[in-house]
């Protein structure tokens, strides 16, 4: 009897079987893995979307003082920010990346329109940051750039709570639990500052614009803690410079 060298089509399609299998199940497997590597926890999107909005509520105070020691000072001839300060307020370019979050197709464009809403508003930062550096620029320029930069942090924070309800991150807290837990002092007995209200006002009004559930926002706990920071923080040096040209 001859020796068989060649298997029959029967064979060779059997395996053929069985190594289209062998892949599948290792792409698969690939794929499980490469999904669990990038998946982010609820609780580390909850922690991240946290640090973004206190981030922003310091942001926005930080503005406001910024416009005070301008106005007390006698205008934007006299003072600018100092170096650093609307740099500091921008987001690391790895915060961008909301839609690493998405493990379907849902909601892909509500995650891509944040990520744009974040990008321009360092862009924001950046053009303020160059105009309030440039005598060449006019007052009201100056004064229109630091209320779009306040205006798009505000309206990051409404975006960043619906992006938590998107997302179903249940333990995510309103925005006064955030700040008086980071900044306990805050708690204690102080004055408030007086003539500044147009915090929550602002943010309230920006988050019913969206349908967003109101336990969020508390106007009178945000009113008081917003005016307790630029009290704390007023007076810091560090936010403006006297113009030495």
């Amino acid at each position: 009897m001859g020796v068989v060298l060649f298997w029959s089509l029967s064979e060779w399609a059997e395996l053929a079987t069985i190594i289209g299998s062998l892949l599948a199940v290792a792409g698969a497997v690939t794929l499980y893995i490469e999904i669990r590597r990038k998946r982010i926890s609820d609780g580390r999107k909850t922690l991240m979307f946290q640090d973004f909005l206190r981030h922003l509520f310091v942001n926005t105070a930080i503005v406001e003082i910024v416009r005070q020691r301008v106005n007390e000072s006698g205008g934007f001839d006299k003072v600018y920010p100092e170096e650093g300060v609307l740099e500091r307020m921008k987001f690391l370019p790895d915060d961008f990346a909301i839609s690493r979050f998405r493990t379907s197709d849902k909601y892909f464009d509500e995650m891509h329109d944040m990520e744009l809403l974040m990008r321009n508003y360092c862009v924001s930062l950046d053009v303020a940051n160059k105009h309030l550096m440039s005598q060449e620029i006019s007052t009201k320029v100056k004064i229109d750039d630091l209320n779009d930069v306040d205006n798009r942090a505000k309206s990051l924070m409404v975006d960043i709570y619906k992006m938590s309800e998107y997302l179903k991150l249940k333990n995510i807290k309103p925005l006064h639990e955030l700040i008086s837990d980071k900044y306990s002092s805050l708690l204690d007995p102080l004055k408030p500052a007086a003539g500044v209200n147009n915090f929550s006002d602002a943010v309230i009004n920006k988050a019913r614009s969206k349908n967003l559930n109101p336990k969020f926002f508390d106007a009178e706990q945000l009113e008081l803690l917003y005016n307790k920071y630029l009290v704390l923080r007023k007076d810091v040096d560090g936010y403006v410079r006297v113009i030495g040209f």
